[in-house]
């Protein structure tokens, strides 16, 4: 494998701005994570903060174990009793059959900056990885996209559920996951290690009690060696250690929803996209009845409930929930960094572009409950290119940067037209003209003879005209049918890199990758030295 590195711009205005840490941007965040001194100082902050480090290592000892990772995770969750134990901790929702590439991009990026800063700091650094199992949006991660002979489908698992059931709560069909697996690793093709990676699938989803289960199990089997430690949010012990946190959440809400408030009318002031809005009687936290998740809002009488009357509770009810039943409360992607923070001693967070903007809007919400946000580090932004792939694009002189950025449209069509000796447009437009000319003296001459004639004339006109264009798009197939071979050689190029004009990490699964070249894949990708620079990587196989 190697690493080449690319400056590509972000689509994300607030992003893209974050990775240059001016001023302007700062004021929304409290560490410059280019700077090893913020590392240093957000160390000795959590130093002087207390975590319930011994329930911790408890909690995630026991989830852990569940899974196929060495003796390395065990270890690194012990390390975790020790009061100078820091981690790196990111998180994603659990996506079929790992979702798309940048949830390994940015398990990758959590393992190796947590080595790193170890190595810089002297004190453990463990890496830690949030899986968002009380996300309810089961349509955001019941499917992979797949390509065979050039169309790129949606293939979605045939599993309908509540509409508001938190993942981690759906038990997982294991005949009819086989069986869409099995029609996922098809289209793939049949390949060297297709039997070791079916074999694996199968077993892991004949292990797996829900689809939170299937992804931890398929990210410790890809991954066994690389001593990463998995939480689930919606894990019941996980919960508990919560409890006290959202009782402050409550008592303090509406003053949460006035620190994010203020720092959306500053983003917007400062006239960068807000990436979510917010109403100032959200709650940000949800509550768990009958079985769904409900978004709860306040009222002005200071009761809290369903906006389609689901729950209605009072202030007191709900702090009593907050402590006898934590596990029928759950956070939104406002609290949920705040909970991060306070239940694991945060080095840094590692976020893709969206997570930075709304992160932005959190700085005040975390000095409320006299915390400061760490660090956030940008996740490695990585595109993979095979080496059929990579010697397509040398032989029609395709540079990288102009591919994942665009695509492959401009200089396939720019040569299509150097592949004829005749300019198609120009010739059919100077006929057009032309004819245009001819016809337009030929009416007038016929409208000596009767003026009815001039509108039959028009109309002849338009005739002509369409089938001059049936005439040059019949030539233009032909070219088209004659250049097949090449030009699916573009369109191959574009399936890879920029599939439906979309990054390739948030189109493809990692599946595909280890059909082809092996288990060990994801271990081989850690392997590299990848560095947090804030450019693209490009990985040639």
């Amino acid at each position: 494998m190697e690493v080449v590195e690319l400056t590509l711009p972000q689509k994300n205005a607030f992003a893209s701005t974050y990775l240059e840490q001016t001023d302007r941007v700062m004021s929304f965040f409290h560490y410059n994570y280019k700077e090893q001194k913020s590392f240093e100082e957000r160390r000795k902050e959590l130093a002087e903060r207390s975590f319930p480090r011994e329930k911790l290592v408890h909690v995630l000892t026991n989830y852990n174990k569940k899974f196929n990772f060495t003796n390395k995770t065990l270890q690194n969750i012990s390390k975790l009793k020790d009061a100078n134990t820091t981690v790196v901790i990111g998180g994603q929702q659990a996506g079929l059959l790992t979702g798309p590439l940048y949830s390994i991009h940015k398990i990758i990026s959590i393992i190796q900056l947590a080595e790193q800063q170890e190595q810089k700091l002297g004190h453990p650094v463990v890496p830690v990885f949030w899986i968002a199992g009380e996300d309810h949006d089961f349509q955001e991660i019941n499917h992979v996209y797949t390509s065979k002979q050039g169309k790129i489908s949606k293939n979605i698992i045939p599993h309908k559920i509540s509409e508001k059931e938190p993942v981690s709560h759906v038990l997982i069909d294991k005949q009819i996951t086989k069986k869409w697996m099995r029609e996922v690793v098809a289209t793939y093709g049949d390949r060297e290690y297709t039997k070791e990676i079916l074999q694996l699938l199968e077993e892991k989803i004949e292990v797996s009690t829900s689809y939170t289960d299937f992804f931890a199990h398929l990210i410790s089997s890809l991954l066994p060696n690389s001593g990463l430690i998995l939480v689930d949010a919606q894990d019941h012990a996980i919960r508990e250690l919560e409890g006290p946190f959202f009782e402050k959440l409550i008592t303090e809400n509406e003053k949460l929803q006035q620190a994010i408030k203020g720092k959306e009318l500053e983003m917007k002031k400062e006239q960068y996209s807000l990436p979510f809005t917010s109403d100032d009687l959200d709650t940000n936290l949800f509550f768990l009845s009958s079985g769904n998740r409900v978004l709860l809002e306040r009222t002005k009488q200071g009761y809290y409930w369903g906006k389609h009357n689901e729950v209605m509770l009072k202030s007191d009810e709900l702090l009593t929930f907050a402590k006898t039943s934590p596990q029928l409360l759950s956070n939104n992607v406002a609290t949920r960094p705040l909970m991060q923070d306070y239940v694991f001693p945060t080095l840094a967070f590692i976020a893709g572009p969206g997570e930075i903007a709304y992160w932005g809007l959190l700085k005040d919400a975390f000095s409320l409950y006299n915390m400061k946000m760490p660090p956030v580090v940008p996740r490695h932004m990585v595109t993979i290119i095979e080496r059929h792939i990579e010697k397509r694009m040398a032989h029609y002189q395709l540079s990288d940067k102009s591919i994942l950025l665009a695509g492959t449209r401009s200089e396939k069509e720019a040569w299509l037209k150097q592949q004829t000796k005749v300019d198609i447009d120009s010739t059919f437009r100077k006929v057009k003209s032309e004819l245009e000319k001819i016809h337009r003296n030929l009416r007038q001459e016929m409208n000596t003879i009767s003026p009815s004639l001039n509108e039959y004339g028009k109309h002849n006109l338009e005739y002509l005209n369409r089938q001059l264009t049936n005439y040059e798009n019949k030539v233009k197939k032909i070219i088209v049918e004659q250049q097949s071979v090449d030009l699916k050689r573009f369109d191959d190029i574009d399936i890879a890199l920029r599939p439906l004009q979309a990054p390739q990490e948030r189109m493809w699964s990692v599946i595909y990758y280890i059909n082809r070249y092996g288990l060990d894949f994801c271990e081989r990708l850690l392997n590299l030295e990848l560095s947090f620079n804030d450019k693209h990587k490009i990985i040639k196989l």
